[in-house]
């Protein structure tokens, strides 16, 4: 928590773009932590090519899950 917060200064817009850095940030925490797992348990080979896709999609997902004004997909 405590290296989220610190992107708190970065947002000056309110509560509602802390929210989105917010989905973003999990979404690249929730990657690494993953890619991580299947290195070491599946010996497994991620590229941070794919890495950034994959936090591309949950971010995505996640903004798209939050907010009612968001009516496209995105395209992969």
């Amino acid at each position: 928590m405590a290296h989220l917060e610190q992107f708190e200064g970065f947002i000056s817009s309110g509560r509602a773009l802390y929210l989105r850095v917010s989905v973003i940030w999990f979404a690249a925490i929730w990657s690494v932590w993953k890619s991580r797992n299947d290195k070491l348990f599946k010996n497994k080979n991620i590229s941070m090519d794919q890495m950034i896709e994959e936090v591309k999609r949950l971010s995505w997902n996640g903004l798209k899950y939050e907010s009612n004004s968001m009516d496209c997909d995105i395209v992969q």
